[in-house]
């Protein structure tokens, strides 16, 4: 669902929430926004990066939810066109540690916390 969210300038910006086909357009942005279209990395690291980006978004925010907890993935559009993106999460921590890979490794019991993550921006 769209949900109009504010204005910049003159542009109408609007929030919507991942769907698992937005994944292939938003791991790109996420690389190139987040490390620079202009880096320095080879295509073959870029590459790879893209993979690693398009497995974590399925992984946190794909359709299996069972057994996870509340999480969101925002993406914001000017003309359809992705400008911004954030995830919002519920997790388990213990101490520093953050995710349920840490259940019961901390010296107390984990209480769950809100996270944010993956927030990025268009440089432009």
């Amino acid at each position: 669902k769209t949900v109009p969210f504010g204005q910049l300038g003159l542009k109408m910006i609007k929030v919507d929430k991942l769907c698992l086909e937005d994944i292939e357009e938003v791991a790109p942005f996420f690389v190139d926004s987040f490390w620079g279209a202009n880096n320095g990395l080879k295509e073959g690291q870029r590459k790879q990066l893209i993979k690693e980006q398009t497995f974590d978004l399925r992984e946190r925010y794909g359709s299996s939810q069972a057994n996870k907890l509340p999480n969101a993935f925002l993406l914001a559009k000017v003309k359809n066109e992705l400008v911004g993106c954030v995830g919002l999460e519920a997790l388990l921590c213990e101490g520093e540690r953050i995710g349920q890979k840490y259940k019961g490794q901390g010296a107390n019991d984990g209480e769950i916390r809100p996270v944010l993550s993956n927030l990025t921006i268009s440089p432009d």
